[in-house]
């Protein structure tokens, strides 16, 4: 049968198969199942004995072939179990963080004369400090969020602003400001450098009191009624013209 198999299931229904045989027959059938369990491998030298025995060791056969797929699948779940807990116990295991810790060194201090040399070394080392802080200090500078440019205005909207700033000033002037950012881009050059406009509105009111001026009757009368953005493009084109 097998090595560690210890235990055989005898069956109720073979009860009447018993009974129909004689005390002797019976006694010579039943060595002869425990001796073919325990690998003896017997042959009979009683030929009934050996037909009585074919179904019986069908059924041995055939419980043998369940108890080692059993224990195969025993096996198996024994080994998970083992890699499953193995597997908890590494999760549950704390880890170990790593922590920056300052170390602090007792140290006996000797009294001695200071001497020129360690004034020195003492010095380079408020040096080292005082560097070690700048540059803290800059790397903590956050840099400024870029500006985000306004949109480009109308004519009107651009000579009220200048009017808001400067009741008197020229809207001639004004609008030849108007234009000659827009022919550029959008953009002034100061200092040989081109820039561009973000904020036309603190742009114009930094530019505004360069302009010129007219009577104060005359510039409201001019303002009153400010050329729209097509008037003031035929008559730039028409100047562009007369100008060739």
């Amino acid at each position: 049968m097998a090595k560690d198999k210890k235990t055989v299931q005898f069956y109720a229904d073979w009860h009447e198969t018993f009974k129909a045989l004689d005390n002797e027959t019976a006694g010579k059938l039943i060595k002869h199942m425990f001796s073919f369990v325990n690998d003896e491998n017997p042959v009979s030298e009683d030929q009934l004995i050996n037909l009585l025995f074919i179904p019986f060791k069908s059924t041995f056969e055939r419980d043998l072939v369940k108890w080692k797929a059993t224990v195969k699948e025993r096996s198996k779940a024994g080994r998970a179990s083992a890699e499953a807990k193995k597997k908890k116990a590494a999760e549950n295991q704390p880890v170990k963080k790593q922590q920056n810790q300052q170390v602090l060194t007792s140290v006996d201090f000797v009294e001695q004369t200071p001497t020129k040399s360690t004034d020195r070394d003492r010095d380079k080392d408020k040096d080292r400090d005082k560097d070690r802080d700048r540059d803290r200090e800059v790397k903590q500078v956050k840099k400024p969020k870029a500006e985000k440019a306004l949109p480009v205005p109308s004519l009107e909207e651009f000579i009220k602003h200048a009017k808001e700033r400067k009741s008197n000033v020229n809207p001639e002037d004004v609008r030849l400001k108007y234009f000659s950012w827009k022919d550029n881009d959008w953009s002034i050059t100061r200092d040989n450098k081109t820039r561009p406009i973000l904020n036309w509105r603190s742009t114009l009111t930094n530019t505004v009191k360069f302009l010129g001026v007219v009577a104060i009757k005359e510039n409201n009368s001019n303002l009153a009624d400010p050329l729209t953005q097509e008037e003031a493009n035929r008559r730039r084109l028409e100047e562009k013209k007369a100008s060739m």
